[in-house]
């Protein structure tokens, strides 16, 4: 019922502003995490957690998109430091909240670079919907981290 409601909190997109600081909380919050940990393990096996118990967080906060601007901060942490699963939530959080920032560019195109497929997928994504397919497709030609991944030397 918890996660339902945190996502409830981001299908209210900028209205959601109010909601931003519990959100950020709840990034942080080990009683949190230890909470909806308990709560999914029944129905999944160790190791599967991950980001999964902060992903409806950083769904909520991407959704209520640049009214959650002092996230950025916060998604930006867990971008260097999450789970791969966490990595990727972020980065598609991350691409909503402020995908005019350079620094969250900079920090998303370093996670294209990830030799885990789940963030450089997440990352290539992020980075077609802010700077556009062609640049994408130009910086997977000429040295993009996927191209070491997908082991393929012409895209075309």
């Amino acid at each position: 019922m918890r996660r339902l409601a945190i996502y409830a909190l981001g299908n209210l997109k900028a209205e959601g502003k109010p909601a931003v600081a519990a959100l950020r909380r709840m990034l942080r919050d080990p009683d949190y995490v230890a909470w909806i940990t308990r709560s999914v393990k029944r129905a999944a096996s160790p190791g599967v957690f991950g980001g999964y118990v902060l992903h409806p967080v950083t769904v909520a906060l991407g959704n209520i998109g640049p009214a959650a601007a002092e996230a950025v901060p916060d998604l930006l942490d867990m971008l260097r430091t999450g789970e791969p699963f966490a990595r990727a939530s972020a980065v598609r959080a991350l691409a909503k909240i402020a995908p005019g920032s350079r620094h969250v560019i900079a920090a998303i195109e370093e996670a294209f670079e990830s030799e885990d497929q789940t963030v450089s997928a997440a990352a290539g994504t992020a980075l077609s919907e802010i700077l556009g397919a062609p640049t994408v497709r130009e910086r997977l030609k000429y040295g993009g981290a996927v191209l070491k991944t997908l082991k393929e030397p012409d895209l075309d």
